[in-house]
């Protein structure tokens, strides 16, 4: 029989593993580059940096609202009192809009930073 309780810690980890990747693995690409970085995309980095920690700090607020909830699921278990069934359920939605949140994050921050990588080099030929 399938432990649906597990499964959804799982599901919850693994969610924020990804969000967390993907933040952090940009903001770390971006920073090994720094020193490179032209003075014509300076701002759309910092845009994007600012978003990329935003993304990580949504990610982190998910991780609380998955212990929440999977908190209250033990209690409910323990106690049987409906409202921590609620409460957790409530905490599950919060945690999966923190998800997407972290994700809608890491995608402004990227398309900011093609756009300013566009804006800045737009009609000259890439070099090598």
């Amino acid at each position: 029989m399938v432990d649906y309780r597990a499964e959804s810690i799982e599901n919850a980890r693994g969610a924020i593993k990804g969000a967390t990747l993907l933040n952090g693995g940009a903001a770390v690409a971006l920073l090994t580059q720094i020193s490179a970085i032209p003075q014509a995309i300076a701002g759309a980095t910092l845009v994007s940096m600012v978003c990329w920690a935003a993304g990580l700090a949504v990610a982190m607020l998910a991780w609380v609202a998955a212990f929440v909830s999977t908190r209250y699921v033990d209690k409910w278990l323990d106690e049987k009192i409906d409202a921590h069934r609620v409460t957790s359920n409530r905490f599950q939605a919060i945690g999966l809009v923190l998800i997407l949140l972290s994700i809608v994050a890491f995608l402004t921050g990227s398309v900011y930073l093609a756009w300013g990588f566009h804006a800045a080099y737009a009609g000259q030929a890439p070099t090598l």
